[in-house]
């Protein structure tokens, strides 16, 4: 936990989250292995999952009512611990009223595993306007081929990174997207950057929805066929930040 002391780093101590700094900027998380929240009782192999808690303390939990569009729970999938499985690009989960959310200033990582196979697009994470023509799409896969990071400053210009990648089956990655108003965004896969944007952006979406696995219709976007963990910070890290994150995530889940 925080104790509120300024300049000095303060460590989770749960102990498969040691090794990473709290980090007030953390508005957003989300893991597997904590689906039900510290302490909670994980499901069983195949249980169907109908919110996912936010262990970041800002209340963040996402949810879905809808079985048919419901992930799956399964254990044993990666290092030990179970994932999130999608096994189509129905899945998804949202939260109708996010606090803390920005999408001007942020830095984003999810660790997945990646299914190839078929067309679907696969979103781990997306901020949408409720009040409409105002999205940001946070380390978005598109179809097979594409990794994309965006802050759009309408529902059809797209600032961010969209480049062609060779996505390698059933392989796990750590994913990130990084921006903010004087960044030009950025993706990195397992440490390296991939690619840039084109401009920077100093905008913000009012009235936001946070979406799990939705490419713009609802239920329609999910990672495949796992995510292990998802994290949303609310400004861009630094190298340094973004390093520590990545080691953590890495340790725990012996992605590379």
């Amino acid at each position: 936990m925080y104790c509120g002391k300024e300049n000095q780093i303060v460590w989770f101590k749960t102990p498969s989250l040691k090794g990473l700094p709290y980090d007030p900027a953390l508005v957003a998380w989300y893991a597997a292995d904590y689906i039900n929240g510290y302490g909670g009782t994980l499901p069983s192999d195949g249980t169907l999952i109908a919110s996912a808690y936010d262990l970041s303390g800002f209340q963040n939990h996402v949810v879905n009512s809808n079985a048919s569009t419901q992930y799956t729970f399964k254990t044993n999938i990666k290092n030990g611990r179970p994932a999130l499985y999608a096994p189509d690009g129905t899945r998804t989960f949202v939260n109708s009223a996010p606090t803390n959310i920005l999408t001007d200033n942020m830095s984003v990582f999810g660790v997945v595993k990646i299914s190839n196979s078929g067309s679907f697009t696969r979103v781990i994470a997306r901020v949408v306007s409720q009040t409409g023509g105002e999205t940001t799409n946070a380390v978005l896969m598109q179809n097979t081929t594409n990794v994309r990071w965006s802050q759009p400053n309408s529902s059809t210009t797209f600032d961010g990174p969209n480049v062609a990648y060779s996505w390698v089956n059933n392989k796990a990655y750590i994913q990130e997207g990084h921006g903010n108003a004087s960044t030009i965004p950025f993706v990195m896969l397992n440490g390296s950057v991939i690619d840039t944007g084109t401009a920077t952006v100093s905008y913000n979406i009012t009235n936001p929805e946070l979406q799990i696995g939705n490419a713009g219709a609802v239920g329609s976007g999910a990672i495949q066929p796992y995510w292990f963990e998802i994290m949303i910070y609310k400004r861009m890290l630094n190298v340094n930040e973004r390093a520590q994150v990545r080691a953590y995530l890495n340790a725990k889940w012996a992605v590379y």
